[in-house]
């Protein structure tokens, strides 16, 4: 069941579409330092997207309008060359080749990150179009251009992996780091159960071995990176046991135990009750290089909300707001000193659920919300959406007006062709009739919080949304 967003989620799910909905030319809201490390714009591009991916996955299937325009703008303006042309130079001094290319060899760290937001949206909305040839072109100059599709990304990643004793590719030539390489591997997973390849097939042992046995230190956590021509490694975390789930589930659960036993504060009947960034004097915020602590907080909220620990997740998310200045305003949510992909980061979390990044992966939209009935478009000027749900017939949805109130249209899709509807918008009843296409447009009247039902004339649907156990009772300036 999609739970329907809270207030503060909502105004999140605001802070994050307006910047991704921005002109294609328009870098404004974003953090532009520089291009090859944590700060890079594409990683804020990647985190911009799971978070729209898996809002439209947990809490609003059934809408695709301005969510799924957002994703898409997204990935349109990752290929805008500012974003990937650092490759030119990395390759360059990394590889000693005068390449521009930055799929085809080596560049795990925007093929898999890429690769694996394309692939959530197309996961999250049954879109497919990017795997059609030429889907994604990469334009160095007038004259050259790397044209791509998620298949032949796909095919470039594994192809590169195929001549690593490691099943891994190195990023930042000679480093390999797991995580980036895990975002190639969800790539695949999604890859094949919509296309029927198999690619995870071809690198499943080689990968999950690495995983153990090179990654892994004696105490259970592991290394953030290797070198490939040392075998030197360093770091020491837990493991990223989120989007490790659908990989190798196991070393994801032995992670989050660690994990949770770490960062956790408890009280004498072991129930968590915070955790121990509370009283670190400050964190590190890799998108900004700043010194705040969102990011943490983010990372905490969806591993504990992915495995299920609500109570955790409760307990970082509100001290999250006790310790971080919050601002509300024009409908919007912000975390003072925060980066945009720290920001980005804390909406993925939110908008999680249990297991909501493994289904993502390994499940994708059932046939009732694949083809179902969707609010297929609203102005993004005049409502909010906090839940849309379809269990293949009917359509349930909650809107709020952006300010006070409003009467907005929505245009409605996959119905029945030619049959008729009630929609309860707010107490108030109608009728109409789906035209040949099975669709219709519908005007419903917003003020505060408006619940829409839309079902077939015969057999209304009476159930109530519900609500995310992620609840701060707060008001908020819509």
């Amino acid at each position: 069941m999609a739970d329907e967003l809270t207030l503060d989620e909502l105004l999140l799910a605001r802070t994050v579409l307006d910047v991704a909905l921005q002109d294609d030319g328009d870098w404004s809201n974003y953090d532009i330092l520089e291009q090859f490390q944590p700060s890079a714009v594409r990683y804020q591009l990647n985190y911009l997207g799971w978070a729209l991916s898996m809002l439209q996955y947990s809490r609003m299937p059934a809408f695709h309008g301005y969510l799924s325009e957002a994703q898409r703008k997204l990935i349109q303006k990752f290929q805008q060359r500012k974003v990937w042309s650092y490759w030119w130079l990395e390759n360059l001094w990394g590889n000693l080749e005068n390449n521009p290319d930055p799929v085809r060899k080596q560049n795990i760290m925007l093929t898999g990150f890429f690769g694996l937001q394309i692939a959530t949206y197309q996961s999250a909305t049954g879109d497919m179009r990017y795997t059609e040839p030429g889907a994604v072109k990469f334009r160095w100059n007038d004259e050259n251009s790397f044209d791509y599709s998620l298949t032949t990304i796909c095919d470039a990643i594994v192809d590169d992996i195929s001549r690593s004793p490691w099943s891994m590719i190195a990023c930042e030539p000679n480093w390999v780091y797991p995580y980036c390489n895990g975002t190639g591997a969800n790539t695949f997973r999604i890859h094949d159960r919509m296309s029927g390849t198999g690619y995870w097939d071809r690198i499943k042992y080689g990968f999950t071995k690495s995983m153990d046995v090179e990654f892994h230190r004696p105490d259970g956590t592991s290394h953030m990176f290797k070198s490939t021509r040392t075998g030197y490694g360093n770091g020491a975390m837990p493991f990223n046991s989120t989007e490790m789930r659908p990989l190798t589930p196991e070393l994801a659960d032995r992670g989050w135990a660690l994990t949770r036993a770490g960062v956790s504060t408890f009280d004498e009947n072991g129930d968590p009750t915070g955790t121990v960034f509370k009283d670190l004097p400050s964190g590190f915020d890799p998108g900004n290089a700043g010194s705040g602590k969102v990011l943490q907080y983010g990372g905490i909220i969806d591993a504990a909300r992915e495995a299920g620990d609500e109570k955790l997740a409760q307990a970082a998310w509100d001290e999250l707001f006790e310790t971080t200045r919050v601002t509300r305003d024009h409908g919007r949510l912000t975390f003072e000193g925060a980066s945009l992909q720290a920001t980005a980061f804390v909406a993925k979390s939110a908008f999680n659920r249990k297991g909501g990044w493994l289904d993502l992966i390994e499940r994708g939209l059932p046939d009732s919300w694949l083809h179902g009935p969707v609010l297929d478009a609203v102005a993004y000027a005049d409502a909010m959406v906090a839940r849309a749900e379809t269990d293949g017939t009917n359509l349930d949805l909650v809107l709020y007006p952006v300010s006070g109130e409003a009467t907005t249209d929505l245009t409605l899709a996959r119905l029945t062709p030619h049959s008729r509807y009630v929609v309860d918008a707010g107490g108030r009843t109608s009728n109409f009739v789906a035209d040949a296409d099975g669709s219709a447009t519908v005007a419903v009247e917003l003020a505060g919080r408006t619940a829409v039902s839309i079902s077939p004339a015969s057999a209304r649907s009476t159930e109530p949304a519900s609500t995310t156990s992620l609840s701060r009772p707060v008001s908020a300036s819509t």
